[in-house]
């Protein structure tokens, strides 16, 4: 098998995984297609995203496919990293869901430790009006929940087949409760210890939102939950084409609105740091998803829609402050105070005119008045 492999990308990929590679195209592409060359798309060691330029045997023809994998080397023995092992089966739960949803590329092959899948090609962003963006991006949303809602026993079948049990993933359902927790526990710590005297509303606040995101609803589905860069889309025909699912899940379906809005924490590879990130994109995105359910004709009561679409955002922020709370001071980018203050604002903004978290709204920009960094 390794005649399908140039010498240029014997040089590229690990030896370990050279005969698998070429086996995975010469499964789907027909044995007389090789792997001619190879561009990493991606920072990660451990996790790799190549483009593979593939040659015909006999032609001039090229064609091009991603390979996603990761270096069994670099791990301990025995040990697969869950959220590849989670997006390996996110993608086989996502392609029985064809034709209902099909905003993702195209899995041409599975193995133990890579996967081979559609080259999507160059984005080819071109929107007319920010409007335009909202729409398009509330619609790709949209569909993927209303597709996957009242899926979750197809979805853990999957997961059962692919042999996987609980998911340890840090993004995790649990593992994302848990991150919440240490978020509101440290900013109800930052309360008490600027003299504000409101800790126990706060704290019922945060409860309520925890309540309404984590209870299984109406507004569950499958979920991509990364969506806070472009790196995570194509923009394709007009339409917003998702990657990277190895955050995905069942989970309250808002969140994927809240990533957009609120933001993530992610690694800055220039900054070498973790850094505050956000896409900037505009609450009026929670219309126009809501705009697109109504027209469905299935959609919940609008006042039901507004209280889980902050609920969702309170707990994203809450969930950026979790994950800051775990990291050590050199590892981040700003203090965490600092990071604070940048992301309650964020928050309250969002939650402008809110008429279920108006007193939250007070409390944290009477807490951002205060804090001092």
């Amino acid at each position: 098998m390794t005649d399908h492999l140039s010498t240029n990308e014997q040089i590229r990929l690990p030896a370990i995984l050279r005969n698998e590679a070429a086996r995975l195209v010469t499964t789907f592409f027909g044995k007389d297609w090789q792997i001619a060359d190879c561009a990493k798309l991606n920072h990660k060691m451990e996790i790799q995203v190549m483009r593979l330029t593939l040659q015909h045997h006999e032609c001039s023809e090229i064609k091009t496919a991603i390979l996603k994998f990761y270096d069994p080397t670099i791990f301990s023995s025995n040990f697969s990293p869950p959220d590849f092992l989670e997006e390996q089966v996110n993608y086989q739960y996502l392609e029985r869901l064809r034709p209902r949803f099909n905003r993702f590329p195209a899995i041409y092959g599975y193995a133990e430790q890579m996967f081979l899948m559609e080259d999507l090609g160059p984005d080819t962003y071109s929107f007319e009006s920010l409007d335009h963006i909202i729409d398009t991006l509330a619609d790709t949303l949209y569909n993927l929940h209303q597709a996957s809602r009242g899926t979750r026993d197809m979805y853990e079948q999957v997961r059962t087949e692919a042999g996987l049990s609980a998911d340890i993933r840090r993004y995790s359902p649990e593992g994302c409760a848990a991150i919440f927790q240490k978020g509101c526990s440290k900013l109800l710590e930052f309360f008490s210890l600027i003299g504000l005297e409101e800790r126990p509303q706060l704290e019922r606040l945060l409860l309520q939102a925890q309540n309404l995101v984590l209870t299984p609803s109406t507004f569950w589905s499958f979920v991509h939950d990364d969506l806070a860069d472009r790196r995570q889309s194509v923009v394709l025909d007009g339409r917003v084409i998702l990657v990277d699912f190895e955050h995905g899940k069942f989970f309250h379906s808002l969140i994927d609105l809240s990533k957009l809005l609120i933001g993530k924490i992610e690694r800055d590879n220039d900054k070498k740091a973790m850094i505050y990130h956000h896409a900037n994109v505009p609450t009026e995105i929670g219309q126009a998803y809501y705009n697109k359910w109504l027209n469905a004709g299935n959609a919940p009561p609008y006042a039901d829609f507004q209280l889980n679409f902050d609920a969702a955002n309170i707990f994203q922020t809450m969930l950026i402050i979790g994950r800051l709370s775990e990291l050590q001071g050199a590892e981040m980018f700003y203090s965490l105070a600092g990071n604070i203050k940048m992301i309650l604002p964020r928050l309250t903004h969002h939650l402008k005119g809110s008429v279920y978290f108006s007193e939250l709204t007070i409390l944290l920009d009477k807490f951002c008045t205060r804090i001092m960094v």
